[in-house]
């Protein structure tokens, strides 16, 4: 019984008395990540780029990140809420572009849409360039036959080379001229003006303007005063002077009272220069005094008119190019264009080259330019800011019809083709200069830049020597050695298509392509061909030489040749006639057959 009252007196006891250990903390619960974006999820921008700030809330940690190198994140890491800037690049590409930003809190996320519309450059207003202009005002008191050249005061752009051809002709000082007449024009010049007549023996004189060089250009509008209108003069206009095309015009003023005649016109691509002749003609310049004319101007225009003036049988006249190859105008996937510079040191307006594109294959048909001492006065190669090559698009072309082999991507690697074709299995596709850099050579000048455009460059193989055996006929350029030559040299190189389902895609690095990647069809061929005069030195045009005045070679390679391929260049010559035969294309037309025959390649130091 007094057990039993103890024992029941401890336990009251220990139930009063609080315990002196503490319990175990129940696991703190991780908070859920949260993040929201409080200022939309989509931004666009023009070309010329910009920044905008995103605001977000989020209750922990939180990171920012892009794979287009042409935003910046700042910051691109944080916590809590906040925002942050995003700053986007000038797109300086002719395509648009987009990426996604992406923001992490934890397994929180969200992404904003960042789009940026492609490059549209400022063109500035149209300023007309004159190419030629005569103004006859050269010696104020002279006064006889245009034979004589005292008068003579041409300038502009094209007129270094040019000369006069006349009859019955002659120059007036009277006050009678364009500027003190009866009647004027807007630019009359002076007193000083022109005056065609009929013969005693009943031939009506005329004025021949001849060698206006059109600099590359292909609208023109062509001006003058006259006192009569073309019942009394007649105006044509010739390519090469053997074939005339007249230009019909209205004149406004009254007969023997001064008016300006202007006459819109283009040339096709073959026509490199132009002669205008001015002749007396009709029944009423019999009893009239002749016709007078002055300030004979040459502009250019900034679109065409509706006549075309072309050279002979689509290829070229007499004056074209002696390196351009016949042009197929009937194919609407050909892209012809000379492109024009200035020489690094003596500054003249040179061409670079001429060029045949396929935009439908994406790649270059042919390119033809010339070799002379103009073209050594430079050196170095163009870099751009980066120290890269300056790949750059062809500003006349799309980027749909070219291929693109410039950083259109902004991540510095998408400027290649893939690989996969089997005509280059096992091998990578380079980008080769058809018209060579170290041929245009001045570091930053338009005539090296111009060589890095999409339509001077083919696909070529990197493996089996065809980069060796390619750049053994780019020492032929410079024909160095005891093959000086001081003639101009002409050049055609260019890509042959045997296979079209030999494709690749373009904008990619290795086979890993873009957005902006398309199929383009690679050549199966490659060639290059010469011409130039055997001595070197003759002085004349090529055009104007006999065939034994002559020397050709061409040279004929796989795009990817075989492992047992020959290292010597000769054993790839043929003539320029079996290269002809190959490809369908006529080229050096203003030559003798008989000089595209030959295949010699001791006659080219090999």
């Amino acid at each position: 019984m007094k057990a039993s009252y103890f024992l029941a007196a401890a336990i009251a006891l220990a139930l009063a008395v609080p315990s002196c250990i503490k319990p175990e903390p129940a696991p703190e619960t991780p908070e859920t990540p949260v993040f929201r974006l409080t200022s939309g999820n989509s931004f666009a921008f023009t070309s010329e780029g910009g920044s905008t700030t995103v605001s977000f809330t989020a209750n922990g940690a939180w990171t920012v990140s892009t794979t287009a190198s042409w935003i910046d994140i700042d910051p691109s890491q944080g916590e809590g809420d906040g925002s942050v800037t995003l700053t986007v690049q000038p797109n300086m590409a002719d395509a648009a572009r987009s990426a996604f930003v992406r923001f992490q809190r934890g397994g929180a996320s969200a992404s904003v849409t960042v789009s940026q519309d492609r490059y549209l450059p400022v063109i500035p207003p149209f300023q007309a360039l004159t190419v030629y202009y005569e103004d006859m005002d050269r010696t104020p008191t002279f006064t006889d036959y245009m034979s004589a050249e005292g008068w003579q005061n041409a300038v502009g752009e094209g007129a270094a080379q040019v000369s006069y051809d006349s009859w019955n002709a002659r120059i007036r000082n009277d006050n009678y001229g364009s500027a003190g007449g009866i009647g004027t024009y807007e630019g009359a010049s002076g007193q000083c003006y022109g005056r065609l007549t009929q013969g005693s023996n009943g031939t009506f004189g005329h004025l021949t303007v001849a060698d206006i060089d059109l600099c590359g250009y292909e609208h023109f509008v062509f001006s003058f005063g006259a006192a009569q209108g073309p019942e009394v003069l007649k105006l044509e206009v010739s390519p090469d002077g053997n074939t005339w095309t007249q230009l019909d015009y209205s004149f406004d003023a009254a007969y023997n009272h001064w008016g300006k005649v202007s006459i819109a016109f283009s040339v096709s691509q073959n026509v490199s220069t132009l002669q205008f002749r001015l002749t007396l003609t009709g029944a009423k310049s019999q009893y009239a005094y002749g016709a007078n004319i002055d300030d004979l101007r040459l502009e250019t225009a900034e679109s065409g008119a509706g006549i075309v003036i072309d050279g002979s049988s689509g290829a070229g006249g007499s004056e074209a190019f002696a390196e351009l190859p016949a042009m197929d105008t009937s194919n609407p996937d050909y892209y012809y264009h000379t492109l024009y510079a200035r020489s690094v040191r003596s500054n003249l307006r040179v061409r670079n080259y001429s060029f045949c594109y396929d935009i439908r294959r994406h790649n270059p048909i042919w390119v033809a330019f010339p070799m002379h001492a103009l073209y050594a006065e430079g050196s170095g190669r163009s870099k751009d800011e980066f120290g890269n090559d300056p790949w750059a698009p062809y500003p006349d072309l799309s980027v749909d019809q070219q291929s693109i082999i410039w950083d259109i991507t902004g991540d510095g690697v998408h400027q290649y083709w893939t690989y996969g074709s089997p005509i280059i299995y096992g091998h990578t596709w380079s980008k080769g200069h058809l018209c060579m850099s170290s041929s245009r050579a001045g570091a930053g000048s338009d005539l090296n830049l111009q060589t890095f455009y999409p339509v001077n460059i083919a696909p070529q193989s990197t493996g089996n020597g065809f980069g060796t055996l390619w750049g053994a006929t780019e020492d032929l350029h410079w024909q160095k050695g005891s093959q000086i030559c001081s003639d101009t040299l002409y050049v055609v190189a260019g890509c042959h298509y045997a296979n079209e389902y030999n494709t690749e895609y373009d904008a990619s690095n290795y086979n890993y392509t873009s957005d902006y990647s398309k199929l383009c069809i690679m050549p199966t061929h490659q060639y290059k061909l010469f011409l130039r005069t055997r001595s070197g030195y003759t002085g004349k045009r090529v055009q104007d030489c006999k065939a034994e005045e002559l020397k050709t070679i061409g040279f004929w390679f796989d795009s990817v040749l075989g492992y047992d391929a020959s290292e010597s260049l000769s054993d790839y010559a043929l003539s320029v006639e079996e290269i002809e035969r190959r490809t369908g294309i006529t080229f050096f037309p203003g030559i003798p057959k008989a000089a595209k025959a030959q295949c010699t390649p001791s006659d080219w130091g090999l």
